[in-house]
C-alpha cells in the first residue's frame, strides 16, 4: 500500500484492503451464524478492530441487527472508500 494519502486507490490497494478486512467479515458472519444477528460492536462480538494504512475498519449494524457493513478510507483525504455489505459482499467507491 502507499503511504500517500492523496493517491487514488489502486487495484491492488483495494485488493489488499479486502484481504486484511476479510477476517472481520468471516468472524461477523459466524456471530450472525450462532445468534442469528449480526453484532452491535465488533467490540461487543469480541472481535479485534483492524487499523491499516488506510486507517481503520468501520463498522455499522442496522435493522436491528439483520444488515451490517464495514468500510475504509474517506473520501477527503484518500478518494476511495472499499465497502463489505451484508447483502452485497465487498465493492469500491472512487
Amino acid at each position: 500500500m502507499t503511504d500517500n494519502p492523496y493517491e487514488h486507490a489502486s487495484s491492488a490497494d483495494a485488493r489488499r484492503l479486502r484481504e486484511l478486512g476479510q477476517p472481520l467479515v468471516d468472524a461477523l458472519t459466524a456471530y450472525r451464524g450462532a445468534h442469528g444477528v449480526y453484532p452491535a460492536s465488533l467490540a461487543a462480538a469480541g472481535i479485534p478492530p483492524i487499523d491499516t494504512p488506510a486507517g481503520p475498519f468501520q463498522y455499522r449494524v442496522v435493522q436491528g441487527g439483520r444488515r451490517a457493513s464495514l468500510y475504509i478510507g474517506d473520501y477527503q483525504q484518500r478518494l476511495f472508500r472499499i465497502r463489505w455489505s451484508s447483502e452485497i459482499g465487498w465493492y469500491l467507491d472512487e
